[in-house]
């Protein structure tokens, strides 16, 4: 759950779902669940503190973090949900959170 900001940023700045003039933005972002595409940073930064800057650091994820998903349930609970695969057996497949 340590790479939870950075996913948040995506869902906000990077998900994208067709949004007719009678969707609020509220009811779009709580009609389902949100896997990111990339997580672009602007300007870019040394994500993994090695020297090496990116821009996009969803590229440095290891596949089991590709599959993970974020829901935002009303009022105020976040549900993250390890996916498919998890990078370690030991990890709960959901938290939540506000």
């Amino acid at each position: 759950m340590k790479k939870l900001m950075p996913i948040l940023l995506v869902y906000f700045v990077c998900c994208s779902k067709d949004n007719d003039q009678n969707t609020s933005n509220l009811d779009l972002i709580t009609s389902g669940k949100w896997i990111p595409e990339s997580i672009i940073y602007n300007p870019p930064i040394d994500y993994l503190g090695n020297g090496v800057i990116v821009a996009d650091v969803y590229t440095l994820y290891e596949p089991c973090e590709k599959d993970n998903t974020l829901e935002f349930i009303l009022p105020s609970i976040l549900k993250f949900d390890e996916g498919a695969t998890k990078c370690s057996p030991s990890d709960p497949q959901n938290e939540s959170g506000t």
